[in-house]
């Protein structure tokens, strides 16, 4: 097993077959997860506040990174995306 990495699957309702398994450091594997079934947004890391804006926050190699607080809940979803490309190269879907 390579340094700091562990066994992922691609597919997550497929096995952990040869063909389905790759080594993925932790921080790829969290954002790799599935939303939340209590996830009301439908973005990962977009939480709506008690006073009607909107908090969004990433994971990156194991620490909480705040991106902010916004009035709009398409402005909350547009920095979330930003910080996915920056940090990971891509949008979660």
């Amino acid at each position: 097993r390579p340094d700091g990495l562990t066994l992922e699957r691609r597919v997550n309702s497929l096995d952990y077959s040869k063909d389905n398994c790759k080594w993925e450091d932790l921080s790829n594997q969290a954002f790799n997860r599935r939303k939340f079934k209590n996830n009301k947004t439908g973005k990962t890391g977009v939480y709506p506040t008690k006073c009607g804006n909107w908090k969004v926050m990433i994971g990156v190699k194991g620490e909480l990174i705040y991106l902010g607080f916004y009035k709009d809940f398409q402005e909350a979803v547009d920095s979330r995306e930003q910080a996915e490309l920056k940090y990971f190269g891509r949008i979660k879907q």
